[in-house]
């Protein structure tokens, strides 16, 4: 079956796919691209960690170059 190897974008309309596999995925065809994107998303919705600091919403330390990931719905202070 050919949609095995292929992504298929249409199966993304009412979700995301942050969290699926694309193990599937032949890395010769150009579905790999999506994958590619999705994974550079996924990159660019962490932070960089610039000055230690304590998450008090997740009760954990983050160091310097530690990846910090920020959902949208996150309070990173209280006056937030």
């Amino acid at each position: 079956m050919i949609t095995s190897i292929l992504f298929y974008k249409g199966k993304y309309v009412n979700k995301v796919p942050f969290k699926d596999s694309f193990k599937h995925v032949d890395k010769n065809k150009a579905s790999i691209k999506y994958v590619e994107a999705i994974k550079e998303v996924i990159q660019m919705a962490k932070y960089e960690v610039i000055e230690g600091f304590h998450d008090l919403e997740d009760d954990k330390d983050y160091f310097v170059g530690d990846r910090f990931p920020k959902p949208a719905n996150k309070r990173l202070s209280k006056s937030d």
